[in-house]
Formats: structure tokens, sequence, C-alpha cells
């Protein structure tokens, strides 16, 4: 996660109900994105589901507040 541009830090866990967790914190500029994946069939896919949110938070962001990506 480390490659990440705004990456800030991240905190794994597993519990029987929420299975395999990830809660990851980018920031960029002075917007913060927060992501918490909860529940993944495995470690791989709670990894590959971050990637995917990663970039959709950023395109969201991009798109409704108007800002251009750097």
């Amino acid at each position: 996660m480390l490659e990440f541009d705004g990456y800030c830090g991240f905190k794994t866990g597993f519990t029987n109900k929420a299975g395999p967790c990830l809660a990851t914190l980018f920031k960029k500029d002075s917007i913060c994105l927060i992501i918490i994946i909860l529940n993944c069939l495995s470690k791989d896919v709670r990894y590959l589901n971050l990637i995917l949110y990663y970039k959709m938070g950023w395109y969201i962001k991009i798109i409704k507040l108007g800002f251009k990506e750097t």
C-alpha cells in the first residue's frame, strides 16, 4: 500500500462476524479518503477491493468537487 499516492496508514483485522477487514487512510491536499473494507472472501480480495475503492474515491472527488487530477 505504500506505493499509493497520499497513503498515511492502515489497520488490518479479522473477526468471525466481519471476516478479513481493512481500514486505510489516504490524504491528498486537504482531503482525506478513508476506506473501510469488511467481510472479504480473502486477504487477496481485500487488497484488490482497496485498489478499486482508492481509484473510485479520488475519481468521485475530482468529478463532484471539480478538482483537476495532478
